[in-house]
């Protein structure tokens, strides 16, 4: 095996423990899972409201598919630990991802998917980091 094969498959052992450590540290703080966070189309909601005042429905129509959350690579409305999988495997190259994943999955924007991309989104969902605050037009 060559070095990088064997240094891309320590950094997703490490991310695979710090996750599931992290899941089981959150369900039995308070007995009740994960904190709720703000969702992608919450915030989508509420760009949208404050762009076009009142009447929003049309608008969000509109922008719901071009903007997504920073770091909510598979577009499901939440930053997670699958999003932090999907960078993890662009850095790796074993998948390729579309220009959209690529925007949304380069939180650091270096313009390189490496794994501290991956390393961030996973502390974000994890909610040892605050959430990105960007949202990224597609």
């Amino acid at each position: 095996m060559s070095k990088n094969f064997k240094s891309v498959i320590c950094c997703v052992l490490t991310l695979l423990m710090v996750a599931g450590t992290i899941v089981f540290v959150f369900a039995g703080s308070n007995g009740t899972g994960v904190v709720e966070s703000e969702t992608a189309s919450e915030v989508e909601s509420e760009i949208v409201s404050d762009v076009a005042g009142e009447d929003t429905s049309e608008a969000e129509s509109e922008v719901a598919d071009d903007v997504a959350l920073l770091g909510d690579v598979n577009r499901d409305g939440n930053v997670t630990a699958a999003d932090a999988r999907l960078a993890l495997r662009f850095a790796a190259e074993l998948q390729i991802p579309t220009a959209a994943e690529f925007a949304l999955a380069n939180v650091n924007g270096d313009e390189r998917m490496t794994a501290a991309d991956a390393r961030d989104i996973l502390r974000v969902s994890a909610e040892l980091d605050p959430m990105f605050t960007t949202t990224v037009v597609l």
